[in-house]
Order: C-alpha cells, then sequence, then structure tokens
C-alpha cells in the first residue's frame, strides 16, 4: 500500500517539533520525527516560519497535508456563553464575545472556538483568542517556503487529541489529568465526552517535593473552571517523583493515582511540544476536534484550488464531448432530413397520381386529406351523393326515407320545404291531429334524423304543423 504522510507541527516561541505520520495504514505509523530551531544562515537570521518550512522541504517528504499546533504562549483560553446555540450563528459573534474577555480590539484578534454543551438559551463554549498579526506573519512565513498547512490549532486541542489515544483515564469527564515534566505542569479536564478540554499550563518551583505547590495550582486551576461535571479521579503522569500521592489526595480531597504514558513518538525532546505534534498529526484521522485560527483569518484554500483545477479540466473534457456527441447527432440529423425529403417527393408524386394532378394542400396533412376523400367516395357509394350526412343530398334523401315509411292512412300535403346549413323546415298539413303525430313520430324514428321543434295548430277540417328537422351528430342516438 502506497504510504501516506500527514506533518504535524508544534510550534513554540523558540522552537518547533515536527511529527511526520503514515496514516495509510490501520494504525497511524510514526516515519520521522525531528526538532527544529531557527538559526541564522547567509541572508541572516531566519523566522520560525521559514526554518521549519525549510527543514520540511530538506526532508523531501511526499506528505498530502501539513497541520500546525501552537503552543500555548502564543494563545489565551477563556471559557464563554454565547446566545446561540447553532456554529454558523456562532462563527459570526464569538469573536465580539471574545473581545470582552481579552480586553482587545476583536479586528486584532484570531479566535477558534469548542462548543463544550448547548444549553436552551445559548451554548457554553470554549474560546481560544491569539493576535492576529503574529499568527499571519507566521502563516506567510510558512508559505513563503511552500508549506501551507490546513489548520492551525491551539496547543490544547491537539494535545487532548493525542491523550485520548493513550490515555484511557483521560477520556473519562470526571477526570483532571495532570502531567509533569521539566518544571511544568499541563492540566487539562475533557469536557462533556471530549468535545472540548479545559487546559492551563503552570510553572512548579523546583523543589524536592513538589506536593504543596501542585495541590495551590490544582486548587486555583479548578476554582477558575466552569465545569459542567465535577472532578472525581486525579491521574498523574509524567514525571510524578517529587509527589506524595497520599498527601496530595488529602489536600485535594479527590483520590491520586499515577498513569504510564506509551507514545508512538519519540518523547526524548520535550514531551510536551512532541505531544502536540502528534496530536496535530492525528487531526486528519480523528475529525472529532475542531478549533482551527485559519478559519478567523486567512481559510486554507488549498482542497478548494485543487477542486477548482480539477473542475476546470473536468469541464474541458465534458465541452469536448459534449461537441463530439453534438456533432455526430447533427450530422445524423441532417442524413435524416434529407431521407425525409427524399420521402416527402414520392409522397407529393403518389398523391398527385391519385388525385387527378391536384398538388397536395398546404394547410393540411397528406393523410388527413386522403381520408376525408375516401370518406366521401364511400358515402357516395352507399348512396349519399356527393357529400357527407351533413351534405343537401344526403338530407334529402334521409327526408324522404322517413315520409315514405309514413303509414298509408295519413293524408298529408307538403306546403314548403326549406334546407339551411343547419336544419330542414317542413310546412303542410294533415287530415287531423292523429296523422300529425305519426308524422312526427316516423321522424323521431329515423336513425340519422332529429326533430329539433314543432309548431302543431288545428286548421279545420286539415291540421297544420311546422315541423324543423336536424341531422343526428355522429355517434348520436
Amino acid at each position: 500500500m502506497e504510504s501516506k504522510l500527514v506533518i504535524g507541527i508544534a510550534i513554540g516561541r523558540r522552537e518547533a517539533e515536527v511529527v511526520v505520520l503514515d496514516i495509510s495504514k490501520p494504525e497511524p505509523q510514526t516515519v520521522d520525527c525531528f526538532r527544529v530551531s531557527p538559526e541564522p544562515d547567509a541572508s541572516g537570521p531566519l523566522s520560525p516560519g521559514a526554518a521549519i518550512a525549510r527543514a520540511v522541504r530538506a526532508k523531501n517528504l511526499l506528505y498530502e497535508e501539513a497541520v500546525v499546533s501552537l503552543r500555548s504562549d502564543f494563545f489565551a483560553q477563556y471559557p464563554l456563553r454565547s446566545a446561540f446555540t447553532e456554529p454558523r450563528q456562532i462563527d459570526h459573534t464569538i469573536k465580539y464575545d471574545a473581545e470582552e474577555a481579552a480586553a482587545t480590539d476583536a479586528a486584532s484578534l484570531a479566535v477558534a472556538y469548542e462548543i463544550v454543551r448547548v444549553r436552551p438559551d445559548g451554548a457554553d463554549v470554549m474560546v481560544y483568542a491569539a493576535d492576529r498579526q503574529t499568527l499571519t506573519d507566521l502563516l506567510l512565513d510558512l508559505q513563503g517556503e511552500g508549506l501551507d498547512p490546513v489548520m492551525m490549532e491551539p496547543e490544547a486541542v491537539s494535545l487532548a487529541r493525542a491523550l485520548e489515544q493513550v490515555s484511557p483515564s483521560f477520556r473519562e469527564t470526571g477526570t483532571l489529568f495532570v502531567w509533569l515534566c521539566g518544571g511544568q505542569c499541563l492540566l487539562l479536564k475533557n469536557a462533556n465526552k471530549g468535545r472540548a478540554v479545559y487546559f492551563r499550563r503552570v510553572l512548579l518551583a523546583g523543589k524536592d517535593d513538589l506536593t504543596d505547590p501542585l495541590a495551590r495550582q490544582i486548587q486555583l486551576t479548578l476554582a477558575g473552571w466552569t465545569c459542567g461535571e465535577p472532578v472525581e479521579t486525579v491521574v498523574l503522569a509524567g514525571e510524578t517523583g517529587p509527589i506524595r500521592l497520599d498527601a496530595l489526595s488529602q489536600k485535594l480531597s479527590h483520590p491520586v493515582k499515577t498513569e504510564t504514558l506509551h507514545w508512538p513518538a519519540d518523547q526524548s525532546a520535550e514531551p510536551f511540544l512532541t505531544a502536540a505534534a502528534w496530536g496535530a498529526a492525528l487531526s486528519s484521522i480523528h475529525r472529532g476536534r475542531r478549533a482551527d485560527f485559519r478559519r478567523d483569518f486567512l481559510p486554507y484554500q488549498g482542497r478548494r484550488k485543487m477542486l477548482q483545477k480539477s473542475l476546470r479540466t473536468l469541464s474541458i473534457s465534458l465541452t469536448v464531448i459534449f461537441a463530439a456527441v453534438g456533432l455526430y447527432f447533427q450530422m445524423k440529423s441532417l442524413r435524416l432530413q434529407a431521407y425525409i425529403a427524399r420521402l416527402d417527393e414520392k409522397i407529393v408524386a403518389e398523391y398527385k397520381g391519385c388525385m387527378y394532378g391536384q398538388k397536395p394542400p398546404s394547410n393540411q396533412p397528406i393523410l388527413t386529406r386522403l381520408r376525408n376523400v375516401l370518406r366521401q367516395v364511400r358515402q357516395r357509394q352507399e348512396g349519399f351523393g356527393g357529400g357527407d350526412e351533413g351534405s343537401v343530398p344526403a338530407r334529402l334523401t334521409f327526408l324522404m326515407e322517413a315520409l315514405n315509411k309514413t303509414p298509408s292512412s295519413v293524408d298529408m300535403q307538403i306546403q314548403q320545404i326549406s334546407i339551411t346549413e343547419r336544419t330542414i323546415r317542413l310546412i303542410g298539413d294533415t287530415d287531423g291531429r292523429r296523422s300529425t303525430l305519426q308524422l312526427l313520430d316516423e321522424f323521431k324514428k329515423h336513425p340519422k334524423l332529429d326533430v329539433e321543434s314543432n309548431q302543431i295548430s288545428p286548421a279545420p277540417p286539415r291540421d297544420k304543423f311546422e315541423i324543423v328537422l336536424q341531422t343526428k351528430k355522429e355517434g348520436g342516438a
């Protein structure tokens, strides 16, 4: 399997630690770990960012991404309350919340945060505030030497991510984790099952017995933290030799135990810095913790640029493909149009042959015209003369059929027959009302005629009538 390298860089004021992880395997493996201290070259003193980027470039590493962890002397931590619960809303207001806590103009701050817990009236937020110009200079120095980190996160987040991998007790929310090394002490406590971390770094005076100073610092720290869950256990790690566990437990009124940390990375240098670099490199695998200073002042554009380049290449390829497909169907359409033109010429020639040289009508399809002509021919063959059932000859035929079926006992005289486009008007008289009704009955029985109206009036000794008929529509009863 091809290696997939990720670089974690923990940066302090005077030095930096770089850890290279191979995350292509189920368990990430440390490929390299080295210290960087800015030293002057021929052109003069190097900035920390330039020194780090050159040291990484000198290793000739084909890495996919880099993550920077900033030591605690770059930022300050403030537990705050936000009036909002949605991250998008918090993004727009958190800087102004931090402005009051840091007593600094919001424009000069770079802010990152983690949501500790959500409440009905807002959210508890762990805010990290740093000097915007300092981080900007550091980032530009890194980018100037070809290293563009995807994130710049506080050391507290990186250390918490690293400790979650090696310390089972750190994952418990009721545990205060105390890590001692080289006269320094880190105090960390998980908040709300790993969503955020309370963090403090303190210095302990170099004495043979550090129990009392450590107890005071722990008490001060817990008094300043507004933890949602109380501390139940204190866990010590690192250089615990100068600590009397029983005495510390009595002073704190909490059980105290020790834990040995086993790190995949080399901890021979300053353990805190190396652990932070290792935790920063793990961010590409463990996506739970996110507190990125870059989002506030200079968001990472690398993935977007790669996506834009890929989309540009894809769009060019699709344009070529669509052009080829369009040309293919255009040629096919031209061939089809030529074929249709030949068929039209053939159909016109055959139409003229069967229609005695007449040209096809311009306002009617040829097929519809031929069907109408065929229907008229069949009607002529059935005896309807030169038209359909609505023609004058056809309607006269229907009228004569009805009159001929009238019983011979009916004595009638027809005085006038008027035919319009819609009706046939019949005026006359009979020898009585009974004969008139028999005549009307014959008209009603005829399958092609319908009585629209009738007027009957006595004119002794005859019975006068005026009947209006119309041809039944196709499909009528």
